[in-house]
């Protein structure tokens, strides 16, 4: 997606027992808030699912695409002029050949904002 090019930067990632943590900090200045919405500035849930498929490809070094979302979970609105420093939990235990069976949260500030369950493929 070249509209969302310099919307992220991967801060930190660490790995952990469980799966990994990233720290991101967005940039409160994109052109993409110009849109939505201008005078409060939103991130879209579908830029949310683009920040956990980036960093999760990231993470496995494999080129992928959405397979299956099985749970979709937008909690809490994210305000970039705010928060524009989020944390990413990432699970993947299931690593098979072909399919990446994922459970993932976004939070700002400690709550949760967003959940995410389902499956990526190899693009």
């Amino acid at each position: 997606m070249k509209t969302l090019k310099n919307f992220f930067k991967i801060m930190h990632i660490q790995q952990t027992d469980e799966g990994s943590e990233v720290l991101i900090k967005l940039n409160p200045y994109h052109e993409l808030y110009k849109g939505h919405f201008p005078g409060q500035a939103v991130v879209p849930g579908v830029c949310q699912t683009y920040i956990l498929h980036h960093i999760l490809e990231r993470l496995t070094k494999r080129q992928l695409i959405l397979k299956r979302a099985k749970n979709f979970k937008f909690l809490n609105i994210i305000l970039p002029e705010k928060s524009d420093t989020l944390e990413v939990k990432i699970k993947f235990p299931t690593l098979a050949a072909d399919i990446i069976k994922v459970t993932a949260s976004v939070c700002a500030e400690g709550e949760v904002c967003f959940k995410f369950r389902g499956e990526f493929a190899d693009l």
